[in-house]
């Protein structure tokens, strides 16, 4: 897939405004070459594909997650966005809604490959899992720099940022402090609706679950779509063509 990100703020000024309310419409201005095909679980250089899901109830959530993104830009490539979503808190309830949304890129560090065996070599799980750890660590610095301190929170309580890894290729990992797929991504419609938009035809590691089974067992669960990102607006288009990110507002 070939894709760039450009900044078209500045030079679009006059068509978009000045004030931040007008810029949310910018979504930062990313560019994305939307692909006709899904991605694989690897790329042709051995980086493995890597679905992570965005989460703010505090501050000014919607532009914390849009410059999440552009953050998480330095640490995928090939990076995709699904649209916003505003969703009702699931667990704890005594506070605001969320914003949230997911990207798919690739981790560019090329997983160590086994010996074959009658197939294409496989990535080795010290390898994958050495690779899942690093992007925990990235992830970890990035929430920090807006302002989250796991220390002083309440346990799916509000915080201004929070970043799961849902997906990491087709690993499956569960220690302490790391499990993957995500442990609780199955009973979460605000963390699959993004992702499906991104991989269709995603399926559970490990199990081949189709998550999109799993999505329409759930119940609604306060889920609202906010935003329709240039990768959803040129599915329902049928086209594979860049297209400007930008938040095309259903209300």
């Amino acid at each position: 897939m070939n894709s760039r990100f450009t900044n078209f703020t500045t030079e679009n000024t006059e068509k978009h405004g000045e004030n931040s309310n007008q810029k949310l419409r910018v979504l930062r201005g990313f560019l994305f070459s939307v692909p006709s095909v899904v991605f694989s679980l690897l790329n042709e250089s051995g980086f493995p594909l890597v679905v992570l899901g965005l989460g703010s109830n505090l501050g000014d959530s919607r532009l914390i997650v849009l410059d999440a993104v552009k953050a998480l830009s330095d640490v995928l490539v090939e990076l995709r966005a699904a649209s916003l979503y505003e969703t009702a808190p699931l667990y704890v309830t005594d506070q605001g809604s969320f914003i949230n949304t997911a990207v798919a890129g690739f981790y560019p560090e090329p997983l160590a490959r086994g010996a074959s065996t009658g197939g294409e070599p496989q990535p080795l799980r010290a390898s994958a899992e050495g690779s899942a750890r690093k992007l925990l660590g990235q992830i970890n610095e990035i929430e920090a720099r807006f302002g989250r301190d796991r220390a002083r929170e309440r346990r799916w309580g509000e915080r201004p940022l929070d970043i799961d890894i849902l997906l990491f290729g087709g690993l499956t990992l569960s220690s302490s402090d790391l499990e993957i797929p995500h442990p609780r991504l199955k009973e979460r419609r605000f963390a699959l609706q993004p992702l499906l938009e991104l991989l269709p035809d995603a399926q559970e590691p490990g199990t081949g679950i189709s998550y999109r089974s799993v999505c329409d067992s759930l119940p609604d669960q306060g889920v609202r779509i906010l935003t329709i990102s240039g990768v959803t607006e040129a599915c329902l288009k049928g086209k594979a063509e860049p297209l400007f990110y930008y938040d095309k507002k259903l209300e």
